[in-house]
């Protein structure tokens, strides 16, 4: 084919279009001899942004280069992943630089071919001054592999877009910090959208952001996967986005087989070494999650994490200061366990189990009990009189000017011994049911007593009553068959005192009835006629 004058000039089309060091068939890397004086797709860059711009298209091959793509009218176009792949001209240097001389929004696209480090060096990176402050990067199908850093951010460099890219073999995939200018001119770290991408393989972590500066922007996870990476997914160092919209959102992800990786892939944040987790977040102000599976996370300062119909089994907290805050909407768990955090909704609230699976939750209070009028099974109590408990010994409780809910005045006071276990409110259940049940309480001297839905099957796990506060805790289980008996099982290994504010133990014939009793009935004031 015959290149035009014009073409072979601006690099637009075909081989002439082509990089520096293109590797001929038959030879690597390492057998071609790159002329250092002289980077051909530089020159071609550079008389494409000359003549006003235009898409700088790479051929099929390996390339060695380092550009420097300074013109927001340049774009830069390969053959497809894994067709064209662009190699370190100079190892010191990132593959593609990022130095535009005009802080603007008119993003410069880069698309469909793969970027192949040695396990050392970035991938793409942008400048180091303040004048290189804003990015605005579109990045679309294109491969990161083998990098300390896939991506860089150094000084700010908002405004970085991408899309169905994969991202493997590094320290960090996305690396960024705020910048702060000698006359204290600022430039957060944040405005990062991310759509569709797949992220493996990260030692240290997947993104890395540490932007102190007040005003981080917003950054948006969406429908990516995270997989197989022994370092963190995500770390936060500071992140103090108070913009009035979250700070962080992670909507429709996967998480699986991250934070794995032990000593050599911790990090040391705020002054101590922390092992791989899910998240590591210090001062965010609302790192928001959505249909995203969570795993174990580290919380400090006033940290705020709210999840929304996300699957819990996994979710764990390590850490978390007493500033944090952690809230559940349209909770999903799968497995047994007291999910940490306060939930104000449930959906699915657990699986089938013939065991000891149901998990716990932390509720939140609301205003008068629920005096059911079904046909199923149930015990309510709002805990105004004394209570008898029958276990290994009988234990009555006595009344104390102590009250959870509005209108109530006492509560109910129940003393422990070592060793004692005694069922509150048990229940036969007549049939195979759905059971959604709470208790209110807080713990007043000694240990914490244990609680579980436990009779002649158990159907929750264990849970410490150690709140000092009135809390209440909840959940719902499924019980396969009837019982004779099933009630609250409490336990006590030390001596302890415990106020009982009021509790419920109701069969439902669906898991739906059961779970909108908890979203929607729980509390309520009884109500005039049937329901």
């Amino acid at each position: 084919m015959k290149v035009s004058r014009r073409q072979a000039m601006f690099g637009l089309s075909g081989i002439a279009a082509g990089a520096g060091a293109i590797i001929p068939a038959g030879k690597n890397v390492e057998q071609q001899r790159v002329d250092d004086t002289e980077d051909p797709l530089q020159r071609r860059y550079d008389a494409l942004a000359t003549a006003g711009g235009g898409t700088l298209e790479l051929p099929v091959g390996t390339h060695r280069v380092s550009l420097n793509m300074h013109s927001r009218k340049v774009h830069l176009r390969g053959a497809g992943r894994d067709a064209t792949i662009l190699m370190p001209r100079d190892p010191a240097l990132p593959i593609l630089s990022q130095r535009y001389s005009i802080a603007s929004w008119d993003a410069v696209t880069i698309a469909d071919l793969t970027l192949r480090g040695k396990n050392a060096g970035i991938g793409l990176g942008y400048g180091t001054v303040e004048g290189d402050q804003f990015g605005g990067t579109r990045v679309c199908n294109v491969k990161f592999t083998g990098f300390e850093k896939s991506i860089s951010r150094p000084t700010g460099n908002i405004g970085l877009y991408l899309e169905d890219c994969q991202f493997e073999d590094a320290d960090y995939h996305l690396w960024g910090h705020s910048f702060r200018g000698k006359d204290d001119t600022i430039m957060h770290s944040g405005v990062l959208s991310v759509r569709r991408c797949h992220f493996q393989d990260a030692r240290k972590a997947v993104l890395y952001v540490d932007s102190p500066v007040i005003g981080s922007g917003q950054i948006v996870f969406d429908e990516c996967i995270f997989e197989n990476n022994p370092g963190f997914v995500f770390v936060f160092v500071r992140f103090e986005s108070r913009d009035g919209v979250p700070g962080v959102s992670i909507r429709s992800c996967w998480n699986e087989a991250n934070g794995t990786g032990g000593i050599e892939n911790a990090l040391v944040l705020a002054g101590k070494r922390q092992m791989p987790a899910f998240l590591f977040a210090d001062r965010v102000g609302t790192i928001d999650f959505h249909d995203t599976p969570l795993g174990k996370i580290i919380l400090l300062g006033d940290t705020s994490i709210t999840t929304r119909s996300c699957a819990l089994d996994l979710f764990a907290v390590e850490h978390a200061d007493a500033a944090a805050a952690i809230v559940h909407y349209d909770a999903r768990i799968f497995g047994g366990q007291v999910v940490p955090g306060v939930t104000r909704s449930l959906a699915n609230a657990n699986q089938r189990n013939s065991g000891p699976g149901g998990a716990i939750f932390q509720l939140p209070h609301r205003i008068g009990v629920v005096h059911p009028q079904i046909d199923e099974a149930y015990a309510v109590s709002t805990c105004h009189d004394p209570i008898v408990a029958d276990g290994k010994r009988r234990l009555a409780t006595h009344s104390v000017v102590d009250a959870i809910l509005p209108g109530s005045m006492v509560s109910q006071q129940m003393e422990f011994e070592t060793g004692d276990g005694v069922y509150l409110g048990p229940i036969q259940v007549p049939r195979a049911a759905w059971i959604a049940w709470t208790l209110a309480y807080r713990k007043v001297a000694g240990g914490a007593p244990t609680l579980s839905i436990n009779g002649r099957m158990g159907v929750s796990v264990n849970a410490p009553l150690d709140a000092t506060e009135w809390t209440t805790i909840g959940g719902v289980a499924f019980v396969d068959r009837p019982l004779d008996q099933i009630g609250f099982l409490l336990q006590a290994t030390t001596r302890a005192s415990l106020r009982i504010g009021g509790y419920q133990l109701i069969c439902f014939r669906t898991r739906q009835a059961a779970t909108e009793m908890l979203n929607d009935q729980l509390f309520r004031e009884p109500q005039a006629g049937p329901r």
